[in-house]
């Protein structure tokens, strides 16, 4: 009888009591923002200290270098023998834009 209603009715919650007992998503949103930036800047301080040490240890950074240093000495020499950019950059594999870049790096006053 009664009793089975009168659970029913107290165990019944308004949407007014379930909007309170919700979190705020503002406050939810605002939390969750700082707890990704936190970890970014970990991530960002821990990743700059492990390039810092591999330096150290003589590690180089970066994509290899594709001509070497006396390829270098031997482009320039030819392109001042007058040689095309296109005929140098064949002979060693490479683009033309690469053998004018080897070129002005090396004529480029140093600052």
């Amino acid at each position: 009888g009664a009793a089975p209603d009168l659970l029913k009715t107290q165990i019944k919650s308004s949407p007014e009591n379930r909007q309170s007992n919700r979190q705020n998503p503002e406050i939810t949103g605002q939390a969750h923002q700082s707890t990704v930036l936190r970890s970014l800047h970990l991530i960002r301080t821990r990743t700059a200290e492990g390039r810092e040490l591999a330096k150290k240890r003589g590690i180089k950074m970066g994509r290899p270098q594709r001509i070497t240093e006396k390829q270098k000495v031997q482009i320039l020499k030819r392109r001042s023998e007058g040689q095309t950019l296109y005929e140098i950059a064949k002979d060693y594999d490479i683009v033309p834009s690469t053998v004018l870049r080897i070129v002005n790096k090396s004529s480029a006053p140093i600052a």
